[in-house]
């Protein structure tokens, strides 16, 4: 089993369940979505998938619809069509944000390192030439930031459904 502590990286297990319900948004939560498309055969099969998995079926995590407002970070709110919040209920304090907006991938990359420097986060960001290499459907836009003992791992990404941008953020505490 891996190590889900955390001391100065994110909690690799949150960050992977909110990769999996990023792509499973408006399965879990099709109240939040209103960007729905007809679904191809494999929506369909994703569908199903989704009906098939209890939420319950994860020990120490909460999943819910609503980013809390006591998350250390503000959540971009321009335009957005879904959002999903995740965080550990046992062990290190951890969660996992995700939401889709209309807006294009660089306005809210540059929204996010604004509230980051106004907010008197540190923050570093790779190049958006050295990460576009990453992606497939466009550049890929990181932020790693910190504050106090709080870390965020902000991505950005084109959203092929919406023309729009996916957002993810991962969050934890660090020790002192």
């Amino acid at each position: 089993m891996p190590n889900s502590r955390c001391k100065s990286e994110i909690n690799l297990p949150v960050c992977a369940y909110a990769m999996i319900f990023t792509s499973l948004g408006s399965v879990l939560y099709p109240q939040n979505s209103q960007a729905q498309s007809s679904a191809s055969g494999a929506d369909n099969k994703t569908k199903k998938a989704a009906k098939q998995f209890s939420l319950a079926d994860i020990p120490g995590m909460r999943f819910t619809p609503d980013i809390p407002i006591n998350f250390p970070l503000p959540s971009y709110n321009s335009n957005v069509v879904h959002k999903s919040f995740i965080n550990s209920t046992k062990g290190p304090p951890s969660a996992s944000l995700t939401l889709i907006t209309r807006d294009q991938p660089e306005v809210v990359y540059e929204w996010y390192k604004a509230t980051c420097r106004n907010g008197g986060w540190t923050f570093s960001t790779p190049k958006p030439q050295a990460t576009s290499k990453l992606s497939k459907i466009g550049t890929l836009y990181m932020i790693d930031a910190k504050k106090d003992r709080n870390q965020v791992r902000i991505f950005c990404f084109p959203d092929k459904k919406t023309q729009g941008t996916s957002v993810g953020i991962a969050w934890c505490k660090t020790k002192p």
